[in-house]
Order: C-alpha cells, then structure tokens, then sequence
C-alpha cells in the first residue's frame, strides 16, 4: 500500500524545504538576538570551545578529565540562564517552526521516511484527482437512495437493487486490500457509476493507498501524448498499470483508434495478471462494448470483474 513514488518525492522535498526556510529564519532571529545582547554570543561561543576542547583532546590521544570538562560547561550553562532571565529572554522564541517535530522537517527518524512524508504525499495524490473533481462532493452519505424509485424495472426493483450495489461498494472501500476484486459498473447515464466510484476512491485516497481516477478519454490522452514525445518522465502508463486502483470513467466515450483499443487492453489485461483492482464505468452494454473494441477486452473483463448493472431512473434529473 502506498502513493505513486512522484508522490513521496514531491513530499519530501516540500518538507526538506520547510526546514531549510524555518532554519533560515530562526538563524537570522539568532543573528539579531546577539547583535542586540553580546554577552549571549559569548556565552555561546565559550560552551562551544569547551566541546570542541574535549574533541580535540580525545583524538589527538590526549586523556581528559571529563568532569573538570562537564563542570565548565555546566558553570557556563548556569551563568548563560541566569542572564536570559535577568533579561527576560525566551530562546523558544528564535527556535525554527517546524512543521513536524518528530523530523524536524528533515523527512526522516532514525533512517526511515518520517510519517510526516506518509500524510504529505496522501494529500498531494488527493489533490491530484481533485482537479478533475472535487472529491468532497462524493461521498457514501451523500449518495441518495431515495431518488431511486420503489419499483420494478428490468425485472428488479431499482431501489432494493442500488441499495446493495451501494451497501456492496461501502463494504469494498472500508475492507480493501491488494486481493480485492475489480469491478464493472454499467448501466445507462445518470445512476450513480461515477458516484460511487469516487466514493470509494475518496475512502482509499485518505486511507493513504495510491488511486489513478480519471475519465478514460483523458488518461488514454495522456499516455498517447507521452508514448509519442521524446521527454522520458514517469509516464501515465506507468501510473495506471502500477497504483494500488484503478478507476476509468466513461469507458466508451474516448475516441477509439487502433492506438486507444490496445492501449486499453494492456492496461486491463497488465492489472489482471498482476493482480490489481481496477474500477471501470461505462453507459454501454456488452454488445455495444464489444462493437466498439474487440471480444478480448470484453471476455477479459466479463472473466475478471465483478459485474455490477445500475437500474433506475436519471438521477440528475431529479
């Protein structure tokens, strides 16, 4: 489980860069707190040459009477207090603000990525599907099953049906792991598909798993644009084929070439044999799906997913 590796990079030179600025700061109130008191400065200064004494001392060989060396220190120690509160000075004042005290904005605890990083490049992959959408307009509370209609159509009652489909993707969302199943939304326009996708995508991306959301005419764009430039940078391919889920939007409506047909397959086929869930969306049937691409995109899909068919009335009518 985790963000896109672009993620934790852009994370962590955020935070690094925090910390440079706030011991820029902090150096400059330092600066002007000695030009202001000297006597501080000196304090300082005289504390450190004992330190320094004390090295020297043990590498060139020497032996040290670390008490004699610890007593000088302590006594500059006690002196340098007394002077800070006869002058009514609090050093907190000019200590740098971090961001995260555990790391002091370094990034890092004992050799390991700081959680700080964790939450930061959380945020970042959340802000990331939120220039598409705003995430915090789909929710599981907010989807309402009420617009459904009491009554049957294809069969089925539209309510008790989308009721499952919803109490179904609640349940995926808060027991989703790297073995859950992928699944195919389809129905005609305006049920909830997108809905409840990024209903579940809004639950993974604050439980810090990688999620690529995107209607799949943009994605398929951007790895067109990419597969024909000749910048090398982490490409969409590569972000779609390796993140924790995968939702594609509006399967059907991008503009189908030879290029966009196969680029679609691989991406299916690529999660299946890896093992990753992948959510799709679309508004067609199968028999339009399979006019519109080949029989091998939707033989894998019809073999690998979990087919969920939303029935009711056009929501955003209502």
């Amino acid at each position: 489980m985790g963000v896109s590796g672009k993620f934790f990079l852009q994370a962590l030179d955020e935070i690094k860069s925090n910390g440079t600025k706030q011991n820029i700061i902090a150096q400059n109130k330092k600066t002007l707190l000695y030009q202001e008191y000297p006597e501080l400065e000196r304090f300082d200064e005289e504390i450190a040459r004992v330190f320094q004494s004390a090295i020297k001392s043990v590498v060139s060989g020497e032996k040290l009477d670390f008490k004699i060396a610890e007593s000088k220190s302590l006594e500059i120690q006690r002196k340098k207090k007394a002077f800070l509160e006869k002058n009514a000075i609090d050093l907190d004042l000019i200590k740098p603000l971090y961001d995260c005290q555990k790391c002091s904005d370094t990034g890092y605890v004992n050799g390991k990525i700081c959680d700080c990083v964790k939450k930061k490049a959380t945020e970042l992959s959340y802000d990331e599907i939120n220039k598409d959408v705003d995430l915090k307009k789909y929710t599981f509370e907010k989807f309402n099953l009420n617009l459904y209609p009491d009554k049957v159509i294809e069969g089925v009652n539209s309510r008790e049906i989308m009721t499952k489909i919803c109490n179904f993707c609640v349940k995926y969302a808060n027991n989703f792991n790297q073995n859950s199943e992928s699944l195919f939304f389809f129905g005609n326009t305006g049920l909830g598909k997108t809905h409840l996708s990024l209903s579940i995508t809004n639950v993974l991306c604050k439980k810090g798993y990688n999620v690529v959301y995107g209607p799949i005419s943009k994605i398929i764009g951007n790895i067109e644009k990419e597969h024909f430039s000749k910048e090398q940078q982490e490409t969409t391919l590569d972000n779609v084929q390796n993140c924790d889920l995968l939702v594609l939007d509006d399967l059907g409506t991008e503009f189908s070439t030879p290029f966009v047909v196969s680029t679609i397959f691989d991406i299916i086929n690529t999660r299946i044999l890896n093992s990753k869930p992948t959510i799709v969306n679309t508004n067609l049937e199968f028999d339009e799906l399979e006019q519109k691409y080949t029989a091998r995109i939707v033989s894998r899909i019809s073999g690998n997913y979990r087919m969920l068919k939303f029935i009711g009335e056009d929501i955003r009518i209502k």
